[in-house]
């Protein structure tokens, strides 16, 4: 069984040349995060979806990490998107995207994750915003932004989060 899905060629978009150690980071977060969220019935069948908008900081190291796994019963595929899509459970917005007002109003409404490193990405409406303190990675997770998804986040979760402000 095929467990990762990716574009079938590479694009200037997927290109990296070479991934930071806040990115290696970065992509173990994510998929930490999936396995502690739980997602609506109606959410659809097949693969986990991950969607990484534009330019992939992660090169192959989240594709590395997703391989083979699954959560609940699920497969893990992750793409990389040049524009809002449908059919991504998570969305992840870099900072070299040229904004998440986009994706974020492509998942409103739905059972989608979005996750994103702009410094206001959880007050525009995002569910997980990354922030760096001290040359560490942190997190802030806005519940009510995932309730309002459908999406239901692990009490183990959300204790290592910090509440938007």
């Amino acid at each position: 069984m095929l467990a990762v899905l990716s574009t079938s060629a590479p694009s200037a978009a997927q290109e990296v040349v070479e991934v930071t150690p806040e990115y290696r980071l970065k992509a173990e977060f994510i998929h930490n995060f999936i396995k502690f969220i739980e997602w609506p019935d109606g959410a659809g069948g097949g693969p986990l979806t991950i969607c990484v908008a534009g330019q992939n900081p992660f090169g192959s190291t989240l594709t590395t990490q997703v391989e083979g796994d699954t959560v609940s019963g699920r497969p893990i595929a992750l793409r990389v998107i040049l524009e809002p899509e449908d059919g991504c459970h998570v969305v992840f917005v870099p900072r070299t995207s040229l904004g998440p007002q986009a994706y974020l109003r492509q998942a409103q409404g739905t059972p989608t994750l979005t996750v994103g490193e702009a410094p206001d990405f959880v007050t525009q409406g995002g569910i997980i915003g990354f922030s760096m303190e001290a040359e560490r990675v942190r997190f802030t997770i806005d519940q009510a932004a995932a309730e309002k998804a459908g999406l239901k986040i692990s009490s183990r979760l959300l204790t290592l989060a910090r509440q938007p402000e």
